[in-house]
């Protein structure tokens, strides 16, 4: 595939995330997938200390949509609740940093593999340039989750329109991140099963391939 790629058929320029996976690819892919995991796993552990009747965990405030309800799941937590709230959603800055690089890299790699159906190169390339917006619009969502949590902690109300705000970005947010996912994953697994299909058996092309493969290679296919 070209380095460069077009959006929208108007503006054409190099795509930024390409020469990062150039070289050993493999293992950068793995470690930011690990990292990525390991900061989602101590979120999801966070978020079971914030349950109670009115919120099903931290998610219940990011998808409270109003003042009343952002209110209402606010005032459920105790003291230490929402000082577990406010840090999950200070840790989510870091989570975001991880899998916004990983679904970025892997929309990219999946835009300029060969076995990439070509209706899906563009799509794709957008996707990853999309998922650093998708960031910002996480970036945006805790903060206004943490200005709610600080202004029922001192008594008062969570900002107006600040919680129907943040669930506006939080269905931004999970639909470009859904979407990188799901194309990530879905055409990850196709390239892997061509792969081994189209692996060479015949003895001359065996020995044409002895040689150990690069991690570029084994991220290409």
């Amino acid at each position: 595939r070209p380095a460069g790629t077009h959006v929208m058929g108007v503006i054409a320029f190099p795509h930024p995330f390409r020469s990062f996976y150039a070289e050993q690819a493999a293992l950068k892919f793995f470690t930011i997938f690990v990292i990525a995991v390991t900061i989602l796993i101590v979120i999801l552990a966070l978020d079971n200390m914030v349950k109670t009747g009115e919120a099903s965990g931290y998610s219940s405030l990011e998808f409270a949509g109003s003042n009343s309800e952002a209110y209402k799941v606010i005032t459920s937590w105790t003291g230490r609740q929402m000082v577990v709230a406010a840090f999950s959603a200070g840790f989510h800055f870091v989570f975001l940093v991880f899998y916004v690089l990983f679904l970025s890299l892997s929309t990219s790699w999946v835009s300029a593999h060969p076995a990439c159906p070509p209706w899906l190169v563009r799509p794709a390339s957008i996707l990853a340039l999309l998922q650093p917006v998708g960031g910002l619009f996480d970036i945006m969502l805790q903060s206004l989750n943490i200005a709610s949590i600080c202004a029922v902690a001192s008594g008062t109300t969570p900002p107006d329109h600040g919680p129907a705000a943040a669930t506006a970005f939080a269905v931004i947010h999970d639909v470009i991140l859904a979407l990188g996912a799901l194309v990530s994953a879905v055409m990850g697994i196709v390239i892997l099963c061509t792969r081994r299909r189209t692996t060479p058996t015949t003895p001359a092309a065996s020995s044409a391939s002895s040689a150990p493969p690069t991690d570029y290679a084994l991220m290409q296919g």
